[in-house]
């Protein structure tokens, strides 16, 4: 693992060099540093992160949760209080903009991001919002869940 401040993530990715050597893309580095981000505000997030969903698992008793950290304008999910990924958003009008889904390599293809943006789109229902779904992952997921897609912003359901 590699560490740079936030204005060398901006350096590195103007430029695309790989700090390390290792062969990492620009977008790897950006995710890798995003996601450390993440963790290092972890000790500030905890006021106002509200807790949106919970499961503990069956034989393993895996705890995942998923939050609301609007301070940070995403939605994580964590499980045993690890950050397995989140979706960024902001407001606007009565809507959530989602403009990006990230998981954690480690843990693509298990589920997390389908999880994750279910309970960050119940979360918009309670608070009586809509969705414009920039990210192309909370999108596709919504027009695989008819369900769902009354919260589409463009809807008429709503």
């Amino acid at each position: 693992m590699f560490r740079r401040s936030e204005r060398g993530v901006r350096a590195v990715l103007a430029v695309g060099a790989d700090p390390d050597g290792v062969g990492r893309t620009a977008r790897e580095i950006a995710v890798f540093f995003e996601l450390e981000r993440c963790r290092a505000s972890d000790a500030g997030v905890g006021a106002g992160a509200q807790q949106i969903g919970h499961r503990t698992g069956g034989d393993d008793g895996v705890t995942t949760q998923v939050r609301n950290a609007d301070e940070l304008h995403r939605y994580e999910i964590r499980e045993d209080g690890e950050l397995l990924g989140f979706a960024a958003y902001r407001l606007a009008q009565g809507r959530v903009v989602f403009t990006h889904t990230e998981i954690e390599p480690a843990h693509e293809g298990k589920g997390a991001a389908s999880t994750l943006v279910r309970e960050a789109l119940d979360d918009v229902r309670r608070r009586d919002l809509r969705v414009e779904a920039l990210c192309p992952y909370v999108s596709r997921w919504m027009s695989r869940h008819p369900d769902y897609q009354d919260l589409d912003y463009r809807s008429a359901h709503g």
